[in-house]
């Protein structure tokens, strides 16, 4: 296969490849996937910039079992995994997360075991014994995703599973920070009749090594729909926070009136009480928020 990979380099020659790859896919595999024209044109423009995306379409880099396998051998006794997993909005990507943990793992999970939020996962893993899985969905986007505070929480939570025996899976609509991640999943395409989904797996450089294929639980499987409503629930509590949410005159006001503002000279030392006061900003919310209090200020004088 690298040879193959290494004998196309320019763009026209990867389009060919692409070409013969994913026609001789569905011989092999004998499946059609549920792929559209502009699907195929944006995998056809993956592969000319990352050539060893053409794994994903060779017989030969099809990984079903070993993954299987790996999964198995990751989740028993002082070992332990995780994994992230990203691909397209409506590929399917917490179904799949929610199959790994049921199908794959040594132990199963329950519904409290899936996550929203870092301080969520957080709890949970105080609640829970070695070699159990937790799932954080990511996909839903919130105040304060991308600040310092999370970052920290989440690499610590990272740490603290390898070190006790915690498998968790992340769900990300974009490769996020997830250092210590054994793996990186990408959603690529569904069979929707015979619910198959086949699943690209990525080493840490970016490259391709090859991928696997799952069968995805049922929709009415009692885990997924508890799951399902929890998320919508979770959502719904997403848009009454936002509607409520501070104006930036008014936070920057309420920063003003901190009692540690007076003391800070700088604009470092103020960005440090901005963090205190609201711990969820991301730092390019906190500067926004220092600067928009300074305008106010040179307005009012």
């Amino acid at each position: 296969m690298e040879k193959l990979l290494n004998e196309f380099d320019r763009e026209e020659d990867n389009f060919e490849v692409f070409a013969f790859e994913f026609e001789k896919s569905k011989v092999y595999e004998g499946l059609r996937w549920d792929i559209t024209a502009m699907q195929k044109e944006k995998f056809r423009e993956k592969a000319m910039r990352n050539a060893t995306f053409l794994r994903v379409f060779n017989p030969k880099c099809n990984l079903t079992l070993p993954m299987k396998d790996e999964f198995r051998y990751r989740t028993h006794g002082e070992r332990n995994i995780i994994v992230e997993i990203t691909g397209a909005t409506g590929l399917g990507k917490s179904l799949v997360a929610v199959t790994i943990a049921v199908d794959y793992m040594s132990k199963p999970i329950v519904i409290d075991d899936i996550a929203f939020t870092t301080d969520e996962l957080l709890n949970r893993s105080m609640q829970i014994g070695k070699n159990h899985t937790l799932i954080q969905d990511e996909q839903i986007n919130q105040l304060g995703v991308g600040s310092q505070r999370e970052d920290y929480e989440r690499q610590s939570l990272e740490d603290t599973t390898r070190k006790f025996g915690l498998n968790i899976i992340f769900c990300s609509p974009t490769t996020r920070n997830h250092s210590t991640a054994h793996y990186q999943l990408e959603i690529i395409c569904r069979n929707d009749k015979r619910r198959l989904t086949k699943v690209a797996i990525l080493t840490g450089d970016g490259n391709y090594l090859g991928y696997f294929i799952i069968k995805v639980l049922k929709e009415d499987n009692p885990l997924w729909v508890a799951y399902s409503k929890r998320k919508d629930e979770f959502i719904k509590t997403i848009i009454g926070r936002n509607t409520k949410r501070l104006s930036l005159d008014e936070m920057s006001l309420s920063l003003k009136e901190h009692k540690q503002f007076p003391f800070a000279k700088t604009r470092e030392q103020k960005k440090v009480v901005a963090s205190k006061l609201f711990p969820t900003l991301t730092m390019q919310e906190i500067t926004m928020l220092v600067e928009n209090l300074q305008m106010l200020e040179q307005m009012g004088s």
